[in-house]
């Protein structure tokens, strides 16, 4: 059980460092293309051009409130769980189970939108149905106890500097 908990970190760890570093870059989806950086203009055209997602040319409404929604409240959620994760912190389980429903909640939005637009490439919907699963991930991991040792009760060893008396 240990090691599918560790195995499911591993994962999560590298999901969220992807949503870590690309949050901050989709809020040029959200800000007008004057007043955006040209490297960030360079990225949402090749991006555009290689998967053929019309969402970002488009920019409709919906899509547009959905990138707020990650840039002002999962991507911090995000950066919090990989802190949560990589120092094993109790509240993690807390953290993923709420940033994952969020996150699936909003790429099924998408997904949906992509799915009966009919004119997207297979790789952009595998690659979100990818990003749902991980999502789903998030929201079954918050329901496994911690990685950390265990005693035969069922406690966590707290391995801290202070002796207790």
């Amino acid at each position: 059980m240990v090691a599918l908990i560790k195995l499911i970190d591993t994962v999560l760890l590298a999901f969220l460092t992807v949503v870590a570093v690309a949050a901050p870059l989709d809020v040029g989806l959200c800000l007008s293309p004057k007043i955006q950086p040209d490297f960030l203009l360079r990225l949402q055209f090749l991006y555009t051009r290689k998967y053929g997602e019309y969402l970002a040319t488009q920019r409709p409404g919906f899509f547009v409130a959905l990138v707020w929604l990650e840039v002002l409240f999962m991507w911090p959620l995000a950066v919090l769980n990989l802190y949560g994760n990589l120092g094993g912190r109790r509240w993690f389980n807390a953290t993923s189970s709420v940033f994952g429903a969020s996150y699936c909640t909003a790429m099924i939005a998408v997904g949906t939108e992509l799915m009966y637009s009919h004119s997207v490439s297979n790789s952009l919907l595998m690659a979100h149905f990818l990003f749902i699963g991980c999502g789903v991930l998030a929201i079954l991991r918050s329901l496994l106890p911690n990685a950390g040792k265990t005693l035969a009760t069922g406690r966590t060893i707290e391995l801290s500097g202070k002796k207790k008396a």
